[in-house]
Parts: C-alpha cells; sequence; structure tokens
C-alpha cells in the first residue's frame, strides 16, 4: 500500500466518527427546534384559556353574591371569548375521539411521521 493510500485512510477514519458527531448533533438541535415551536403552539392555544378560566370563576362569585341577572352578563362575556363551547375557533386542537390529548403524546406523534 502505498504513502498517499495510507494517508487518506488516516484521513477517513478521523473523519467518519466526526461526521457522525456533527449529524446527531444537528439532529438533536432539530429536536430542540421542534419542541420549542410545540411550547409556542401550547403557548398560543393556553392564553385564550386562562382568560376563560377567570372569566368563569368570576361568574362563580357572581352567582354566589349578587344573584342571576348580574351573572348572565358574565356568561355572555365568556361566551364571546375564544375557546368556549359556543365560539370555539380552535376545534383542530382538541382532543379527537374523545381521548385526553398531552403535549408530550403531541411531540411522540410527530416525531414518528418525520
Amino acid at each position: 500500500m502505498s504513502v498517499s493510500r495510507k494517508i487518506l485512510l488516516i484521513a477517513l477514519s478521523f473523519a467518519l466518527p466526526i461526521a457522525v458527531l456533527v449529524y446527531l448533533t444537528v439532529i438533536n438541535i432539530d429536536a430542540n427546534i421542534t419542541f420549542a415551536q410545540w411550547e409556542l403552539k401550547g403557548d398560543e392555544y393556553q392564553r385564550p384559556l386562562e382568560e376563560l378560566l377567570h372569566c368563569l370563576q368570576s361568574e362563580q362569585i357572581t352567582l354566589h353574591s349578587s344573584g342571576i341577572k348580574a351573572a348572565a352578563e358574565t356568561s355572555k362575556k365568556i361566551d364571546s371569548l375564544p375557546g368556549s363551547t359556543k365560539t370555539s375557533s380552535m376545534g383542530r386542537l382538541r382532543p379527537r375521539s374523545g381521548k385526553r390529548s398531552t403535549a408530550s403524546s403531541d411531540l411522540r406523534v410527530r416525531k414518528r411521521r418525520l
């Protein structure tokens, strides 16, 4: 075997592990980016629901303290919020077929599809 072939073989033996490590690093970074994107979507979904929960709590307080007439006004406000049953624009994010959906199971499903 000539000297140039030996040098080439040595260079390849060092380059192969480096290439594998670069590939694994890129895959890991991509998984982190995907997870962060799902986190942002979850945040976007949760914000209106927090407002809905706050309004529901104030409706309960109003019902117990002042009666039905004041609660009707709060109920109208709740019906106009995103995420309520009458105006839900987030139907595509709801769990399918009655199963409870979690962010971790959705992420696992998405990773399998990739």
